[in-house]
Parts: C-alpha cells; structure tokens; sequence
C-alpha cells in the first residue's frame, strides 16, 4: 500500500514537471495532490500556480494560494510576477504587501516585479520604499532590481533619482540603457539622449528598432544630421535594428533638415512601406 501512495506520488511529480494540456488536467492534478496528501509541498504548488497563469485562470492561483499554510518567498513571487503578466497590478502589490506582513522576505526576483507593478499604477511612493528596502537587504547591485528601478524613476518623472541609479550601476545592460535614454527624450533633453547613445555604441551594444526610433526623432528635434548621418549607416551595418519603422524616422529626419534626396533615397530602397512614409 505504501509503495502504491510513493509511486502515484512519483507519476503526480513527472506530471507536474511535464506540465498539463488543459486547465481541466491542472485540476485534476491537484485534486490527487489533496488526496495523497500532497497539498501543502511548496514546491509542487508553485508549479501549479505557474500553469494557473498561463491558462490565465487567476482565481484558480488565488485559490491555491489561500489554502497554502506556509507559503515560501518562490510561491509569493509566482503570484506577484504572474499577476503583474496578467496586467492585474493592483492584485501583485496586494501579494506583495501579504508577503510583508505575514514576515517572509522578498529576494532579488521579488523586487523587478513589484516595482514593475509600482511603475505601471504610478505608486512612485511605494517605488521609492521598496528602493530602499533594496539597499538594505543588498539588492542594489543586481542588475535586475537596479534595471527595473531606473525604469519605474522614469516613469514617475524623477529623472535625476534615475540616473543616479544608472550611473551607480555597477552592470549595465541593454534594457538599463534603453529605459535612460528614453526617459531624456521623453523630458525633452535631447543633447544628453544623443550623449548616453553614443555611450550606449561604444560599450559595444547592439541598439534595436525601439530605441533607434527614439534616438533619430531626437537627431530630428536637434538638428544633429551628422549623428543622424552615422546612425543611417550603422543601421546599413547592422540590418538587426532595420524595419520600416526606423527608415520612417530617418526620413523623417532628413526630410526636417532639408535633405530631401537622403530622404527619398531611404524611402526607394524601404523594402516595405506604411502609411505614415508614404506621407
């Protein structure tokens, strides 16, 4: 009989690790981890919870959740990263601010989530508590955490609280750079945009279409055609950042300088084309 209960045990494992072909698998699987007694094991669960996310039944993971008894930081973390995929951000720092009054401490992967959630509500506040609370429990070098912190002091219109994160960054990476250098096109500071790419290149990145976009509108805003100039042809180099949406904007350049052949040039060899080059 025991051997049974541990070889349905072992089968529910794979099962949990092959993942489920519908919700109504998911179900099911659980009902047999109540049955075998399997109910309160952290570490099924969480995989159960990822899966609820990814059917996006989110009251099903609410469910789980709330029969657990001692939820770990990896299950609190499912539910703060899967609510904040779903967009339900309200419900992510609700699961955050549970996690911290029941004593269970966030780690590095907590931090990116919730001040993504801070970020998309506007909760500048809670932002700048959980920076701190960062700092205190040695987060501050994580290039995660500290990405996630430029991006939401961007968002809340603290440029400076941003780039102070940035340069006190000890690791940078493609996103870090991205979220800087759009928040100074964003406030209109087009000349330290320009700066920060010119940075951004010579450490060796690989810019693509997002930020090319945004750094060519600011070229335009400028006047900078010489830099505009150089971009067009790195772009040339490096068909990665080339879409439609980049040759629009160097058109849109060229044409603001007065260029008018550099433009049609770009616009003859676009090898598709969208309403707003055609104008």
């Amino acid at each position: 009989m025991a051997s049974n209960s541990i070889s349905k045990a072992s089968e529910l494992k794979n099962c949990l690790v092959n993942g489920f072909k519908s919700f109504r698998h998911l179900k099911q699987t659980h009902a047999r981890l109540f049955r075998l007694g399997l109910d309160q094991e952290n570490h099924l669960l969480n995989t159960l919870l990822g899966y609820c996310f990814q059917f996006r039944k989110t009251n099903y993971s609410n469910l789980i959740f709330s029969h657990t008894q001692y939820p770990n930081v990896f299950l609190y973390n499912t539910m703060i990263r899967g609510f904040v995929s779903s967009n339900l951000l309200e419900d992510s720092i609700g699961y955050y601010r549970l996690m911290r009054s029941n004593g269970v401490l966030p780690n590095s992967f907590t931090c990116p989530f919730v001040l993504k959630a801070c970020a998309g509500i506007l909760d500048c506040d809670l932002g700048f508590q959980i920076h701190n609370f960062a700092i205190k429990l040695g987060f501050d070098e994580d290039v995660y955490v500290n990405t996630s912190l430029v991006s939401m002091y961007v968002t809340c219109d603290d440029l400076d609280a941003a780039r102070q994160v940035f340069d006190q960054m000890p690791e940078r990476n493609i996103v870090s750079w991205t979220a800087i250098i759009s928040g100074y096109i964003d406030a209109g500071r087009f000349q330290e945009a320009v700066g920060l790419f010119k940075s951004f290149l010579e450490m060796g990145f690989r810019p693509e279409g997002p930020i090319l976009v945004q750094i060519l509108s600011a070229c335009a805003k400028l006047g900078e055609v010489e830099t505009g100039e150089w971009i067009h042809g790195y772009i040339s180099l490096n068909a990665k950042g080339k879409n439609v949406m980049v040759d629009t904007s160097l058109i849109d350049m060229y044409a603001k300088s007065g260029q008018m052949e550099k433009a049609r040039t770009v616009f003859d060899e676009m090898p598709e084309k969208d309403v707003v080059s055609w104008t």
